[in-house]
C-alpha cells in the first residue's frame, strides 16, 4: 500500500515490519526469495588474503510506529536497533527545488556485544515539505533501501 492507500502497481517493493521486539533484519528478510535481493559484488578484491564481499540490496515499505508524545520514533529491532548514522536530508525537486522527502542513513547494531555474521545499512526514504500537503492516508510509510553485507574470508 503506498501513502495514498492504494495498491502498489507491482510486487517489486514487498512491506514488511523492520521494527518490534521479533524483527531483527535476517528474521524479517529471511523468508523473501532470492529473486528481490540485487547483488553487487565490490571492486576492490584482488588479494586473495583480503575479506571477500557480496553486497545484497532489496527495498521494502515499512510503517514507522509513532510513540506517543514523543518526536523520535523508536526503532528496536530484535536483538538490537537501527541506530542513526547521519541527520535527514533533504531530497528536493529538481526543477522546482522544493522539499519533497527526507533520507536519512542507519546501521543495525545489535545488543550482543556486536557480535555479527553480516553487516546491515538502512537507507530510509520519507515524504516531507509539499509531498505532505497531499491528502495523504498513510504519512508513516516509507520506503527503505536496505544493504546486508555478506563478509566470509575465503582463500584460494
Amino acid at each position: 500500500m503506498d501513502a495514498l492507500g492504494l495498491p502498489l502497481p507491482s510486487n517489486h517493493i514487498l512491506e514488511k515490519h523492520l521494527y518490534g521486539k521479533k524483527a531483527s533484519p535476517w528474521d524479517v528478510l529471511s523468508d523473501i526469495s532470492e529473486a528481490y535481493w540485487d547483488i553487487h559484488f565490490p571492486v576492490n578484491q584482488h588479494d586473495e588474503k583480503e575479506i571477500k564481499k557480496v553486497n545484497k540490496t532489496i527495498y521494502v515499505f515499512t510503517r514507522l510506529h509513532r510513540v506517543s508524545g514523543r518526536i523520535r520514533i523508536p526503532r528496536f529491532a530484535g536483538c538490537g536497533t537501527w541506530k542513526g548514522q547521519t541527520v535527514a536530508r533533504k531530497i528536493c525537486n529538481t526543477s522546482t527545488g522544493q522539499e519533497i522527502g527526507l533520507m536519512k542513513m542507519f546501521t543495525f547494531i545489535s545488543n550482543n556485544n556486536g557480535l555479527m555474521e553480516d553487516h546491515w545499512n538502512m537507507h530510509e526514504y520519507s515524504l516531507s515539505g509539499v509531498s505532505l500537503s497531499h491528502d495523504l492516508k498513510n504519512k508513516d510509510y516509507v520506503i527503505c533501501r536496505i544493504t546486508r553485507e555478506l563478509l566470509s574470508k575465503e582463500k584460494k
